[in-house]
Parts: C-alpha cells; sequence; structure tokens
C-alpha cells in the first residue's frame, strides 16, 4: 500500500496518494502504535500529499505531530526531524505570507 501511494504521488495522482496514505497511517498506527518510528513516517507522507493537494493547515498540523514526536524519538539533530522541521517551518512561512 506504502508504495503505491508514493507511486500515485509521484505521478501527481494526489487523491489516490491522499486515500491509501491515510489507510496506511490508521494500519501502521494499529500495528505499531502512534510513536512508531514507521507510525511517524506514514504521518510525514501523507503531510506532504496534503500539501499537494493545497490542503496546509491540515498538512501543517499533521507534519508539526510528526516532527513533534520524532524530536522525542530521535532527538534534535537528526536528519528525519530536520526534514521535518524544515518542512514545517516552510509551509508555516508560506501560509504567512499569504496571510500578509
Amino acid at each position: 500500500m506504502h508504495n503505491l501511494a508514493t507511486c500515485y504521488h509521484q505521478q501527481e495522482r494526489w487523491q489516490e496518494a491522499e486515500s491509501l496514505h491515510t489507510k496506511q497511517l490508521a494500519l501502521q498506527k494499529e500495528t505499531s502504535g502512534e510513536e512508531h518510528l514507521d507510525t511517524l513516517e506514514c504521518m510525514s507522507k501523507l503531510a506532504v500529499t496534503l500539501k499537494s493537494l493545497r490542503q496546509s493547515d491540515e498538512a501543517i498540523e499533521l507534519m508539526t505531530e510528526s516532527y513533534d514526536k520524532q524530536i522525542q524519538s530521535l532527538g534534535a539533530e537528526d536528519s528525519i526531524v530536520q526534514a521535518s522541521a524544515g518542512y514545517s517551518r516552510s509551509w508555516k512561512k508560506e501560509r504567512e505570507d499569504k496571510q500578509a
């Protein structure tokens, strides 16, 4: 499911990717728990897809949640955490610029 969602995302088939990422996230939470790194990766991928669908508020909220949990698990200096932080910061700035 994850690989197919990624393929859809790469093909800019955002709705299909979002549907599969959402299902994958629910399954991952059920099987591995909310704090598991695979769950957090699913959250991040869904956030990127939501951003592609121009659902910026939802994307920022989900990426920020993933980022906060990644810091607890991996520490602030981890490259995965830094990538999530970068997305979150740039998306928030983009939203602020649009509101200004």
